[in-house]
């Protein structure tokens, strides 16, 4: 299993509760630290109003997931060029056309994926990486020259999993921003030789 992200959470969540389905486990940018309580960095401005999203989830879930459906897929949003190259700046990625595609065909919020999203916020990703013993590489952003901050946080949370992770877990740096398969520093030959090694150590 591969995943980035939110999709990693689901894989490492996965690998931890049924070790006998999964051979290898590939964690792009995802486990080594908890989730932020105002998570600004994954949903801009939206992070700011979490806290309170959280309150409302648990107490009204029905209510809510339509409400912000609705208002979140109202307007289509229009492609810029503009935010085509802040967002790579921002998050440290070469403007490729596999990026750009990306960026211009952003899937549609729905209730299911609301779900998903409030279900995904309340994992313990670090307790789920200590818990998981099947093979697994773990690809981190170290946001060398992008955000000092959080590559001293990445630093600090790092240093502190070598200590307590099983033995089968690899740590990889990633120089640059948490889409770390978009780096030109990640290595996909890398990640075959390790799918295709017997022990998944090599």
């Amino acid at each position: 299993m591969i995943g980035h992200s939110m999709g990693g959470a689901i894989a490492l969540a996965y690998a931890v509760h049924y070790p006998d389905q999964v051979r290898r486990l590939i964690l792009l940018d995802q486990g080594h630290k908890p989730n932020a309580m105002i998570p600004f960095r994954e949903y801009g401005i939206f992070g700011f109003a979490f806290p309170l999203l959280r309150l409302l989830y648990h107490s009204s879930p029905k209510r809510l997931m339509k409400s912000i459906e609705a208002r979140m897929n109202k307007s289509d949003s229009v492609f810029s060029e503009e935010r085509f190259q802040l967002f790579c700046r921002r998050v440290g990625v070469e403007s490729t056309s596999m990026i750009r595609t990306a960026f211009e065909q952003p899937a549609r919020l729905s209730t299911g994926g609301l779900h998903l999203l409030f279900g995904y916020d309340g994992l313990d990703f670090k307790d789920l990486l200590r818990r998981v013993k099947v093979p697994t590489q773990l690809y981190y952003a170290d946001f060398t020259g992008i955000d000092l901050k959080e590559a001293k946080r990445t630093l600090r949370h790092i240093k502190r999993a070598e200590r307590e992770l099983h033995p089968s877990v690899q740590l990889i740096a990633v120089p640059g921003g948490h889409f770390v398969q978009w780096s030109r520093h990640f290595s996909m030959e890398h990640v075959e030789r390790f799918l295709r090694t017997e022990e998944g150590n090599g």
